[in-house]
This record gives C-alpha cells, sequence and structure tokens, in this order.
C-alpha cells in the first residue's frame, strides 16, 4: 500500500494546518470524506481551509473543508488527480497524495500554487482509473474475506498497490479451499447486492453483533465507519467502495505463496485489472502463436540445442578445471599455514593467517585435510582474515565436536553463523574478537 513520505519539516507543517482546523471551522474529519459518503464522484468543489507551502516551494499541503481525495488508509492507497481554480484566469496543478493526519485530510500539490489561499473554491477532480481500480479491488477484498470466513479462514491483512492487490489468509486447508472461495465470491458478484456505508456506535448492539471486522483507529471517538454488502459482510472500512457487487466484475486467484507461519498470500485481480492482465496474456500469447508458424524456427531450434549442448560440454571441462585449482590452492593453503597443531585425537587448528577464504574454499582445506587422514576420524578448525573473520570447523564424522565448539565460537566472532551435518561457519569483526575465538579453539582441543 502506498503512503506518503512525509519528512520532519513536513510535520511540522502538517501540524501548523491542524491549527487552523479548529471544530468550528467547518472542516469534515477523516471518516466522513465526500469521498466516503460517497465513492462514486469524479470531481467536487471545496474551500480551502487551510493552506501551508514548503520552503523550496515544490511542494504545497491544503486542508479542503471537504474532499474527494483519499487518503491512504485501510489498506487502501491515497487517490491523485488536479486542482483547478481562479475561475476565467484558470489556474491548476497536480494533485500527487493524501495523507490522514491525525483525522485530518491533508492533500499534497505539485509545486507552489500560486494565487492558491484560505477561502478560495477548487474543483478537485479524481484520476478516476486509479480510483476505480482501488474501488473494484477494495469490494473484491471484502467480498473474498467473507466467503473465507465461511470456511473458519481469516483475514490477516491485505495490500494494494499499482502493480496488484494480495490477502493474507490466517487457517488450515486454505489451499484446498481457495477453488471454493473463489466460486463462492463470484457468487455475491452476479448477485448485484448493494454496497453501502452507515456510520455506527462502537458501543451499540448491532455493531456487536452484525460487524465481521472490527479494526478500530487509536483515540476513537464517536461513530465508525461501516461498509455492508447484505447477508455476505460487515465490516469497519475507511475506504472507497463499490455501489453494486456487480460492478467487481469477476473475481480471480491468479496465484497464491506461504507468507509465514499459517499464512497463505493470494494474489487476486477483478474488474478492469484483471480485464488487462487477460489482455496482456492474450497477446503474448498472439505473439508466441506468430513465431511457432515461422519455418524458419526449425533451424533456429537446431542452433540452439547445438549451443547448450556444447555449453554443457564446457560446463564439465570448466568444472574439473576448478576441482583440480581447488586441491592445488588447498594444497597450498595447508602448507602455508601459520600454525597447525595435530592434537592425538584427531584434532586439527589451521590457522591461515590473513588470508581471505570463503565458504568454498574453507570446504576444500578441510575436506582435503580429513581425506589425508587415512580413514582415520578426524576434526579440522579453520581460521581466516582479519575483519571479518572467518572459523569454520568440519568433522569427518558425528562426533558431535562441531555442536560443543561451532556455536561458542560464533558467539565470540559477534557475527552470524550457524550450520549441521559436521559442519559450523562464522564470520565476526575485529582482531580482538578473532584472537579470543582462536585461543579458545586452541585450549579446547589440547
Amino acid at each position: 500500500m502506498a503512503k506518503l513520505a512525509v519528512t520532519s519539516a513536513e510535520k511540522n507543517l502538517y501540524n501548523e494546518l491542524l491549527g487552523s482546523t479548529s471544530e468550528d471551522s467547518g472542516v469534515v474529519k477523516c471518516g466522513g470524506l465526500m469521498c466516503q459518503r460517497d465513492s462514486t464522484l469524479k470531481s467536487f468543489t471545496s474551500e480551502v481551509a487551510a493552506i501551508a507551502r514548503g520552503d523550496k516551494g515544490n511542494k504545497t499541503f491544503v486542508v479542503f473543508k471537504d474532499s474527494v481525495f483519499f487518503p491512504t488508509g485501510g489498506g487502501q492507497p491515497f487517490d491523485t488527480g488536479k486542482l483547478v481554480w481562479g475561475g476565467d484566469a484558470k489556474k491548476e496543478c497536480v494533485v500527487w497524495g493524501a495523507t490522514n493526519w491525525k483525522g485530518v485530510n491533508v492533500v499534497a500539490l505539485k509545486g507552489s500554487a500560486e494565487g492558491l489561499a484560505v477561502g478560495v473554491e477548487c474543483v478537485q477532480h479524481l484520476d478516476w482509473s486509479r480510483r476505480w481500480y482501488h474501488t473494484q479491488s477494495h469490494t473484491s477484498q471484502h467480498i473474498l474475506s467473507a466467503c473465507a470466513m465461511l470456511h473458519d479462514i481469516d483475514t490477516h491483512s491485505w495490500d494494494l498497490n499499482d502493480g496488484g492487490v494480495s490477502v493474507d489468509f490466517k487457517g488450515d486447508n486454505i489451499e484446498k479451499m481457495l477453488s471454493e472461495i473463489e466460486e463462492a465470491s463470484n457468487v455475491v458478484v452476479g448477485k448485484d447486492l448493494k454496497v453501502e456505508a452507515s456510520w455506527l456506535e462502537v458501543g451499540s448492539e448491532e455493531f456487536k453483533s452484525t460487524v465481521r471486522s472490527r479494526l478500530l483507529p487509536a483515540g476513537l471517538t464517536g461513530p465508525i465507519r461501516v461498509v455492508d454488502i447484505p447477508t455476505v459482510d460487515k465490516s469497519t472500512c475507511c475506504g472507497t467502495h463499490l455501489s453494486s457487487t456487480q460492478q467487481a466484475g469477476l473475481i480471480k486467484i491468479l496465484n497464491f505463496a506461504k507468507a509465514g507461519k499459517g499464512i497463505i498470500r493470494v494474489n487476486f485481480g477483478s474488474g478492469d485489472f484483471l480485464r488487462r492482465q487477460i489482455e496482456d496474456y492474450c497477446l503474448h500469447v498472439g505473439k508466441l502463436g506468430v513465431l511457432v508458424k515461422d519455418k524458419n524456427l526449425e533451424k533456429q531450434y537446431a542452433k540452439i540445442e547445438g549451443v547448450v549442448e556444447e555449453k554443457e560440454k564446457l560446463k564439465k571441462g570448466m568444472k574439473s578445471l576448478w576441482s583440480e585449482l581447488a586441491s592445488l590452492k588447498s594444497e597450498n593453503m595447508i602448507a602455508s599455514a601459520l600454525t597447525t597443531y595435530d592434537i592425538n585425537k584427531g584434532l586439527t587448528i589451521l590457522d591461515l593467517n590473513e588470508t581471505e577464504a570463503d565458504r568454498d574454499i574453507c570446504k576444500d582445506v578441510s575436506t582435503l585435510y580429513l581425506r589425508g587422514l587415512g580413514g582415520k576420524t578426524g576434526v579440522c578448525v579453520i581460521l581466516a582474515g582479519i575483519s571479518p573473520m572467518t572459523t569454520y570447523i568440519q568433522e569427518s564424522e558425528g562426533l558431535g565436536v562441531v555442536d560443543r565448539l561451532g556455536k561458542e565460537v560464533v558467539g565470540m566472532l559477534g557475527g552470524k553463523g550457524g550450520g549441521k551435518k559436521g559442519v559450523v561457519m562464522g564470520k565476526g569483526g575485529g582482531e580482538m574478537r578473532w584472537r579470543r575465538s582462536s585461543g579458545f579453539c586452541w585450549k579446547e582441543c589440547k
């Protein structure tokens, strides 16, 4: 969900605007804005109640007595559009967002908006395609969530942005229920049910007995807005919604994936957004069909197959060369190790001094050394680098030494690390840390 980034300086401007919007100023607060009373309006005329301009003159912030521009909230992004004022001497500027600032809708304009002042009447024009996408998606999400509840599946959260819309479901056997949820949702769409907003007191019996989702804004006083789809859903919501479920057109689950313990993220589309997705898909399929009919493709395929085959041969050859190089490099490292302690129990520490070594190099070195034990049980501890220090421990069999040493060594390094199946590796910074971990290894291995 898109939110306007607000700087510290802008926060000060926002707070100045609040000082001009007292209870008797006539400013409609968020929750009762024109866009929330009538989501179908594409334009609306209202008076400027307060205005503040940024120091650089590239932004202007306005509070209107009422607004058709929806501020970010309830999972729905802000509206954009344009502002027109000045009568015959027509002036206009771009509206690039809106924010609910402590209950007041602050509309952000691009530029200094010269001539705009308190008391000036403006015509607010929405970017309707953006709003319509948000509105269709939001109502569709309410329908999907209500139908999911029929299977004891809760809505954990949802997200709406320019690239698509998703809902996070929480419950059991979600994947198996998705087709039924989608089918039930489209039955609701086809019934052409009215979608209506009303305002209820939170403590009322109607609110307690009929409202499904009861998310409440912090510091709420007075009635709260509730969106009702009769016989289907009734939830607290500040967002814009369709007049009828039929306006959603079709709800289609596009894909899903795990998004946490017991949570499945479902990407879906509806209405015009879904239509555009289908059109794009058909366009790509059409282009693919043209390619398939190309008589020269068979020759191209043969060339491609030849290139792939040659690439695989080169890959195998390179792998063999890298293996030989790794062995030589490992032998050199073992030979040049600053200190090598061979312990009777098969514990060995190789201090590579300031040599930088990644996981693959450490693995090659330790594997080569352990093989050289001639089948005897052994553990190899490798120390390399200064900052960050690398510590790598590998055992030839499951002796439990890695479990005993590994976690403490990684902890001493002060970095991240871990491992399993007889191998552990950690990295950390600072000479003091790696000297301490080295000393610990010497002591434990003697």
